[in-house]
């Protein structure tokens, strides 16, 4: 398998049950569609492998205080762009 991947971002609005735990998932476009929807809201860091599509590394960056963190859960860096 050719080790060349690609990144993607995109939101996440998380919907929480009464005991803290995921209950939804709702992957959009942008951070303002995210906030609409409400519950937790995180950036997303997606790789994939470029020859097959599969996903190598998955990632997240929930917004602490209303900002988007310089790194993502797995230590990736928060683009410039995001923050």
């Amino acid at each position: 398998m050719s080790d060349r991947t690609n990144t993607s971002y995109e939101w996440v609005a998380e919907k929480l049950d009464d005991h803290g735990d995921v209950e939804d998932c709702f992957y959009v476009d942008s951070r303002e569609e995210a906030e609409s929807i409400g519950g937790e809201i995180a950036l997303c860091r997606r790789v994939h492998y470029v020859i097959d599509g599969d996903e190598k590394d998955r990632q997240y960056a929930y917004l602490e205080n209303g900002e988007v963190p310089e790194e993502f859960d797995g230590g990736a860096k928060v683009p410039k762009r995001f923050r």
